[in-house]
C-alpha cells in the first residue's frame, strides 16, 4: 500500500473504528498491505485494546482518552527548532489550523505529542503561546496541571487545562539521552515498539515543507562505522550476543556533525511501517556514557518486568515498594563489571580509571532515576511521577502507566530476554 493510503488507514483506526468491537479489523484491506504494514496494523488493533482495557474504569472518552486531573506532568519538547509546525485541515465543517509538538514526558515515561487547534480553542492558543515563550530559554519544560486530556497512551490535548507553566528542569539529567525508559540496545532496537505509541506529527523535509506522519522515538548509543550519503552504519552494543551493524538515515540538518569511529548518543525517529530509523538528534558520547546507557537500560528492563496492575489490589504497601527493587548490590557489581568488560572489547577503548568506583558511578550517571538503598542493600527505581506526587498519588494510577510502558516495550521481555 502506498504510504499516503497507509497513513489514512492508521488515522481511520484511531478516529473511526470502535476498539471494542469484536470485528474491528473487518475493514482493514490486509491484502494490500506489505508485511511490515500488516504487522503494524495488527499491533495497533491488539495492543491499543490492551491499553484501553487497563483504564476501563476511568471514564474513557470515545477516542480512548482520559482526563489528566490530579496528574501533573511535564514535557521536554524535542522539535523546538520549529516555531510553526502547523497545517490547515478540513475538519468536516470548516478549515482549521492544527499545530503539533512532540517530546518526552518523564512522568508518563514515554514519548508524547501535544496536539493544538489554536484557531478554534482558547486553551490551545494559550498552550501554543506558552510553548513559543519556552523556546526563548534553555533547560525548560512545559508543565500541565488540571483536566487536560490524554488520548492513550501518549497524545496530549490542552483542552480544559487549568494551568500551563514553564518549569525549570529539576535534574541535570533531564534530557533525552539520559531517560532510561526510552533506551534501546541491539537486541531491542531490532524489534518494533508497539504500534499505539506512534503518533501523528508534522516534520519538515530538506525543502522546509511540512510532512504529516506517524512516528515514535527511541534512543541508543553506538560508534559510527561508515557514512554514505544520507545513511550511516552504527555499531550498537548487544548485551547477550556479538554486536551488529545498524543502518540509520540522517536528517538533512545533522549530516556534517558525525565523524567515523566516534561514539554518539542517537535520538531516533521510527516511522510507522518502515524498517530504517532516522536520526533526529545526536550528542557526543564516551565509553563511560555507553556503559551508563547499557546499565540504565538493563536496570529499567528488570524494573518494568515486575509491574502488573492485575495484582495491584493484592499488594501490601511494603510489597508495592518492593516493586521498585531491581537487584541486590552483588548483582549490580557483576553487571557493572560484565558490561564494562565487553564494551571495552567492542569499541577498543579503555574505561577511565575513576569509572571503577561503583558507588560514584551510579550517583554521577544513573541518578535521579535509580538509587542505592544501603539499609536494604539494593538498587531501586525511583519514578519521577512518584516524586512529583509523593503524598496523594494513587499507586493504582502509577502502576497503570507503568504497565502501559510494559505493553509498549513488551519486546524487551521476549526473544533474548524471555
Amino acid at each position: 500500500m502506498e504510504r499516503g493510503e497507509f497513513l489514512k488507514l492508521i488515522y481511520k483506526i484511531y478516529n473511526v473504528c470502535d476498539v471494542y468491537k469484536s470485528k474491528r479489523d473487518r475493514h482493514v484491506p490486509w491484502k494490500n498491505l506489505t508485511p511490515q504494514q500488516a504487522k503494524f496494523i495488527g499491533s495497533l488493533l491488539k495492543d491499543r485494546e490492551r491499553i484501553l482495557n487497563l483504564f476501563s474504569h476511568d471514564n474513557l472518552g470515545k477516542k480512548g482518552g482520559i482526563s489528566g486531573k490530579n496528574l501533573i506532568i511535564t514535557v521536554k519538547i524535542l522539535n523546538r527548532d520549529d516555531e510553526n509546525p502547523a497545517l490547515e485541515k478540513y475538519v468536516g465543517f470548516d478549515h482549521r489550523w492544527i499545530v503539533v509538538y512532540f517530546g518526552i514526558s518523564p512522568e508518563l515515561e514515554n514519548f508524547v505529542s501535544i496536539v493544538m487547534w489554536p484557531s478554534g480553542s482558547k486553551s490551545s492558543k494559550e498552550c501554543y503561546r506558552t510553548i513559543l515563550s519556552l523556546f526563548k530559554e534553555e533547560n525548560k519544560s512545559l508543565k500541565f496541571t488540571g483536566s487536560y486530556h490524554i488520548i492513550l497512551p501518549n497524545e496530549i490535548h490542552p483542552q480544559r487545562v487549568e494551568k500551563l507553566e514553564i518549569e525549570k528542569d529539576k535534574q541535570v539529567f533531564y534530557d533525552w539521552q539520559f531517560f532510561p525508559f526510552i533506551k534501546d540496545v541491539g537486541e531491542t532496537l531490532s524489534r518494533p515498539i508497539s504500534a499505539p505509541n506512534y503518533r501523528r506529527v508534522l516534520l519538515r523535509n530538506e525543502r522546509g515543507e511540512l510532512i504529516e506522519d506517524y512516528i515514535t522515538i527511541r534512543t541508543t548509543v553506538g560508534s559510527v562505522v561508515d557514512i554514505k550519503g544520507n545513511e550511516i552504519k552504527v555499531k550498537v552494543p548487544f548485551l547477550r550476543s556479538k554486536p551488529h551493524i545498524f543502518i540509520f538515515r540522517l536528517r538533512h540538518n545533522i549530516n556534517d556533525r558525525i565523524e567515523r569511529d566516534s561514539i554518539y548518543y542517537f535520538l531516533l525517529i521510527e516511522r510507522a511501517g518502515e524498517k530504517i530509523p532516522e536520526v533526529f538528534e545526536i550528542e557526543p558520547a564516551e565509553i563511560g556514557d555507553a556503559l551508563a546507557h547499557c546499565l540504565a537500560f538493563e536496570l529499567y528492563r528488570r524494573f518494568i518486568k515486575n509491574i502488573s496492575s492485575a495484582k495491584h489490589e493484592q499488594y501490601t504497601k511494603e510489597e508495592i515498594n518492593n516493586l521498585f527493587h531491581i537487584c541486590n548490590i552483588e548483582e549490580w557489581e557483576n553487571l557493572f563489571k560484565k558490561y564494562a568488560s565487553f564494551l571495552c572489547k567492542i569499541y577498543r577503548k579503555e574505561m577511565p580509571r575513576n569509572i571503577n568506583l561503583l558507588w560514584d558511578f551510579i550517583k554521577v550517571n544513573l541518578l535521579p532515576y535509580f538509587k542505592i538503598n544501603t539499609k536494604k542493600g539494593g538498587i531501586y527505581y525511583f519514578p519521577i511521577l512518584l516524586r512529583r506526587h509523593p503524598q496523594n498519588l494513587l499507586y493504582e494510577k502509577l502502576i497503570k502507566f507503568m504497565e502501559v510502558n510494559k505493553i509498549i516495550r513488551h519486546y524487551t521481555l521476549i526473544g533474548h530476554y524471555k
